[in-house]
């Protein structure tokens, strides 16, 4: 399991790194947790009509799509937008409780 920052944007060490301390390749990860979503999975229907999403830092979605692009992975957990929802392979967690399958 890999739970990803968005300290290091864009930056696939900390992956690699991982799959050379533990004799692990990409292939092998289950489980990806992080605070956000890719940004081809945020769940746009519950944003507030309030924010301009146009003044929004994407960053870090845009930096984890290149990680969901670039990485083989079973399941991905992701919270932050106070919503339950699932899309592919990724979870979106408010209120729910998930036990960690693959």
């Amino acid at each position: 399991m890999i739970y990803i920052t968005g300290d290091t944007h864009g930056d696939f060490r900390r992956v690699h790194e991982f799959c050379r301390r533990f004799e692990t390749t990409e292939d092998d990860i289950l489980i990806i947790l992080s605070h956000t979503t890719p940004l081809k999975y945020e769940p746009t229907e519950v944003f507030l009509s309030c924010i301009d999403q146009s003044k929004v830092d994407k960053s870090t979605e845009q930096w984890l799509d290149k990680i969901e692009e670039n990485v083989e992975y079973k399941k991905w957990y992701c919270g932050h937008y106070h919503t339950n929802k699932k899309i592919d392979k990724v979870s979106i967690l408010f209120e729910d409780i998930a036990v960690f399958e693959v």
